[in-house]
């Protein structure tokens, strides 16, 4: 994981968790999700795709919610396909 950040309510649209919630910068965020989810998180918007990051936000099991931000790499090398390629595996087996 890379940083926190929060959000104040005035930056958020209508449809999004209420309150100041916590973002949490992760490399691989359909790693992140799985992980969550085998740990008791619930998905409350699943990723979405934006032109510079993905975003999701989730409950954790004690009611806490939290988004997960990854940002888009535009330029992959070979090396990073095939850990893709691993990746859907894994979280295919979520």
């Amino acid at each position: 994981m890379k940083k926190l950040e929060l959000m104040e309510e005035s930056e958020k649209e209508n449809d999004s968790p209420h309150g100041t919630r916590i973002q949490i910068e992760v490399d691989s965020i359909d790693e992140a999700i799985c992980k969550a989810k085998n740990n008791g998180a619930m998905i409350i918007r699943d990723k979405m795709e934006f032109d510079d990051f993905y975003l999701a936000y989730l409950i954790d099991p004690v009611g806490i919610g939290f988004g997960l931000i990854q940002k888009i790499n535009k330029t992959l090398v070979k090396s990073d396909i095939q850990q893709t390629g691993a990746l859907i595996k894994q979280v295919e087996a979520c």
